[in-house]
């Protein structure tokens, strides 16, 4: 019953956002996104865990190294293949610090996201998807990780200018990861707060409807949410510090998890 209230509650949610996204004129001058980016932040490719409408630009490449819990470390290139089209590769495993046999994931993990529709006065952003990479150990019993991939998604993304740049986002995805035979079609919400040229902060918050059965899933019926803080200097290097899994949806786990990460994006030919 409790789990059934929190998922309606969350639906109004994700509904009066998408509703906020539509109905929402920005005070720009321009229509198009990308002409109004001087007098704005972009958005970012991905807030935590969650993928936003964001691309990267064409001929950039932006880098990432995860640490997080257990010793586990996740790296990942991405690459604009165009102003609308990335795609990106990732690897990693649980163990590599500290001691004890490192335990490698089952395989490298492939993006790949495309800019349908670029944000207007009228609409939002909206861009298709596609992540086979999940967040934490690798599960070889259950074929999945910890957190399970995204898998194919779409999702909106509104900026708007409030006291520098406040990003809104909405999304649905459906995993892949389903050898739990929990199946379902998840949605997704999250912000983006710019708190000065150099610093902005995240939250985000994922339902884990497809991660909620008592048995072989891992969740606990509350959904991930996930808090973090970036730092960007010289607009190439960054380093973020986020606090994941706060409401403890996670059976057996120590929560929040503390996490750090590092980034870093260059242009390059193409």
């Amino acid at each position: 019953m409790a789990g059934r209230y929190i998922g309606s509650k969350a639906l109004l949610i994700v509904a009066g956002l998408l509703l906020v996204l539509r109905s929402v004129t920005p005070a720009y001058g321009q229509d198009e996104f990308g002409s109004f980016a001087s007098s704005m932040t972009p958005s970012p490719q991905r807030l935590i865990d969650l993928p936003t409408a964001g691309t990267l630009p064409k001929g950039t490449a932006a880098m990432s190294l995860r640490v997080y819990s257990g010793g586990g470390l996740l790296g990942s290139i991405t690459a604009g293949v165009s102003d609308r089209l990335m795609m990106g590769v990732s690897y990693g495993g649980d163990n590599l610090l500290g001691t004890g046999k490192i335990n490698w994931n089952a395989r490298p993990e492939v993006a790949i996201k495309y800019l349908i529709l670029t944000e207007t006065r009228i609409l939002p952003a909206l861009a298709l998807g596609f992540e086979s990479q999940g967040f934490g150990p690798y599960d070889d019993n259950l074929n999945r990780y910890q957190v399970k991939a995204r898998g194919f998604y779409g999702v909106f993304t509104r900026n708007l200018p409030v006291m520098g740049t406040l990003g809104l986002h909405a999304g649905v995805n459906y995993s892949i990861e389903n050898k739990d035979r929990d199946g379902k079609i998840n949605l997704f919400i999250g912000a983006d707060k710019t708190v000065n040229e150099y610093v902005s902060v995240m939250a985000e918050y994922d339902l884990a409807q497809n991660d909620d059965q008592s048995l072989p899933g891992l969740g606990r019926n509350k959904g991930y949410l996930n808090i973090g803080a970036r730092l960007t200097l010289s607009g190439r290097f960054g380093i973020e510090f986020d606090l994941r899994n706060i409401l403890d949806n996670r059976k057996g786990s120590v929560s929040p998890s503390r996490e750090l990460k590092i980034l870093y994006s260059d242009g390059f030919d193409i």
